[in-house]
């Protein structure tokens, strides 16, 4: 790929990066976590082949850092292993919760989104949060939206990871080629987002502004066909059920949908189903509002105008995201049942 881009362009690119997601993300690990027994990563002019890595949504959250010998984790324990670890940002959508059955070590778990906390707790134990960041994404399952026109598919609808993806490769170009550190970890764990050890959890996942000033909520499997990896959106109508996700609907001999498992969207997160909030309702909850305040489209915008300003300010999204947020929160028309 250097030698095509040194054809066509005249020149060699000043540096190389590994994106990388699920499979791929787990390839893209290797590359930094096997590089202290094969020097995998290293070109014959003694300079790294891969200068940065973006992990997306690693399958089953795999690999983690650890490798023992007579009972002992051995990977990163020098210092020259862990100066060979090129800066690497892991990207860990949320609601990629599928639980697999396989036998697996003490120190893995049978939980995708616990094996990729636990990868980034250990990466910092060892030594290298100097050259590693974690980014948790809130409202989106292992599918980003990109093979879908507008996101959308019958009663799928994804959020659009292209929107932070494109400042996810800025922060690590501006990581490997200006020595530009990029944001803290962000994760709703608090053992990854509480950064002064306080209790409190400084630095929460990040949000899409759909999520942040939600008129409903993204939940995984959506209920046509339960497809791992998706999501579907059920919005804050203040009248209609909770809506069952696609993992246990059955269709009888009868022809009718028959719950086997009661696996629903908890969209106020009570603990059972029941109706559905009004926005209103919802942003009381989630102090979006005060109690006695009303939702309306100034406090939308309001709300959205925030929650760009806290991405941008990271540089989680670009400019021209930021302002198209923003001006469709001013402009589009709300839904129907928005009250």
């Amino acid at each position: 790929a250097q030698r095509v881009l040194a054809d066509r362009l005249g020149r060699a690119p000043d540096y190389t990066y590994w994106y990388g997601h699920s499979g791929g993300a787990r390839l893209g690990k290797l590359v930094n976590y096997n590089h202290y027994r094969t020097g995998a990563n290293t070109g014959t002019d003694g300079e790294p082949v891969i200068d940065g890595i973006i992990v997306d949504d690693s399958g089953a959250g795999l690999y983690l850092p650890h490798v023992y010998r007579d009972g002992e984790d051995i990977l990163f324990a020098t210092a020259a292993d862990r100066a060979a670890f090129v800066p690497m940002l892991e990207i860990a959508h949320q609601l990629y919760i599928n639980d697999r059955n396989d036998p697996v070590p003490e120190w893995v778990s049978t939980s995708f989104l616990i094996n990729k906390y636990r990868n980034a707790k250990a990466l910092y134990d060892k030594g290298l949060g100097d050259r590693f960041r974690f980014y948790e994404v809130r409202g989106i399952s292992h599918d980003g939206g990109e093979d879908l026109p507008d996101q959308r598919r019958g009663d799928t609808e994804i959020l659009p990871l292209w929107q932070l993806m494109d400042g996810f490769i800025g922060l690590l170009d501006q990581w490997v080629s200006a020595s530009r550190q990029p944001p803290a970890t962000r994760s709703d764990w608090i053992e990854l987002g509480d950064a002064d050890g306080d209790g409190l959890n400084e630095n929460p996942a990040v949000a899409f502004p759909q999520v942040a000033c939600p008129l409903g909520v993204y939940y995984p499997f959506p209920p046509s066909s339960g497809r791992i990896g998706e999501t579907a959106f059920a919005g804050f109508d203040g009248e209609s059920e909770e809506p069952f996700d696609g993992r246990a609907v059955q269709k009888g001999d009868d022809g009718y949908p028959h719950i086997a498992i009661a696996t629903f969207a908890d969209m106020n997160r009570n603990g059972y189903r029941d109706l559905r909030e009004t926005v209103t309702g919802a942003w009381r909850r989630l102090e979006l509002i005060g109690p006695d305040e009303q939702f309306s489209r100034a406090r939308y915008v309001r709300c959205v105008e925030d929650a760009v300003a806290k991405l941008a300010s990271a540089g989680f999204i670009a400019p021209p995201v930021a302002g198209h947020y923003v001006e469709r929160a001013r402009r589009a028309p709300l839904p129907d049942w928005v009250r």
